[in-house]
């Protein structure tokens, strides 16, 4: 079946994600969740999205993958994500959920190879190229340590990586990341940032993250979203987007700017 298209007359990018008046409500709540949102994003960002509890950012990211429905409000290079089939959808986005809990008593290495199914035919085992994906993920996010360990006896930080890798194993143009540091330490949560703005400025991966950390967000995010009750009330370059006035309005608090010996800026709450 020929995808339908979703172009609408205009010279539109072939690789871009386009929101057009996205709004959802789930059918027990009595307000919507989502908004009459809108954006574009290109191809080759990091882009990060911000915003309180409860603002629909995990929501919007959900949308996004399409496992929400959209009700074709998402076009993806010029069609929409409804007429995509599973399995070619599967090439082009992958996704990092906030938690992942399994019963099942997978290695990390087999559970980083689950993000090869997309090119792997039914009945077939995974071929060399399969294989180098997997150790090369595994490198990147530094958990070849304990790749033959078992998914049950991880830390919640360590599984965090292993699943990170799963979708870097497959190859997408498009990653999505729902809270990707919150079971990190310091150490892990700069070294995944880094890796994902260096799929970014190396690969052309575009990398859509949901974030808490502000000052990490500014740091390696070089477009932001920022959403306020499930409205996006600001989006745009990062340097643009965070300051005092849109930060006070999407947190309901005032915050203070400082400047790193590096000349980083860095952002905390104000004092009461």
């Amino acid at each position: 079946m020929e995808q339908e298209t979703c172009r609408n007359g205009e010279q539109e990018n072939p690789h871009a994600l386009n929101v057009r008046n996205l709004s959802w409500q789930p059918q027990a709540l009595d307000t919507p969740v989502l908004s009459d949102v809108s954006f574009v994003m290109e191809k080759g960002h990091f882009y990060g999205i911000l915003g309180a509890n409860g603002s629909g950012k995990t929501s919007l990211l959900r949308h996004l993958l399409r496992l929400l429905p959209s009700e074709k409000a998402v076009c993806l290079g010029g069609t929409f994500l409804e007429e995509y089939r599973q399995k070619e959808l599967a090439k082009i986005l992958s996704y990092v959920p906030q938690s992942t809990a399994s019963e099942a008593d997978f290695t990390a290495r087999e559970l980083v190879m689950m993000g090869r199914t997309p090119y792997i035919g039914r009945f077939e085992a995974p071929k060399e190229r399969d294989v180098e994906a997997v150790h090369e993920a595994m490198r990147l996010t530094n958990c070849l340590a304990f790749a033959d360990k078992s998914i049950l006896c991880l830390s919640g930080g360590e599984l965090q990586r292993v699943v990170t890798a799963r979708a870097v194993a497959q190859e997408t143009d498009w990653i999505f990341l729902d809270e990707p540091v919150s079971h990190l330490d310091v150490k892990h949560q700069v070294e995944l940032m880094e890796i994902m703005g260096g799929l970014c400025g190396k690969k052309a991966v575009t990398v859509v993250a949901v974030l808490h950390d502000i000052n990490l967000a500014v740091r390696y995010c070089d477009e932001l979203l920022m959403m306020k009750e499930g409205k996006l009330y600001a989006s745009g370059k990062t340097e643009a987007v965070v300051n005092a006035k849109n930060l006070r309005a999407v947190y309901g608090m005032d915050f203070e700017e400082a400047v790193t010996a590096s000349g980083r800026r860095y952002l905390v709450p104000a004092a009461g």
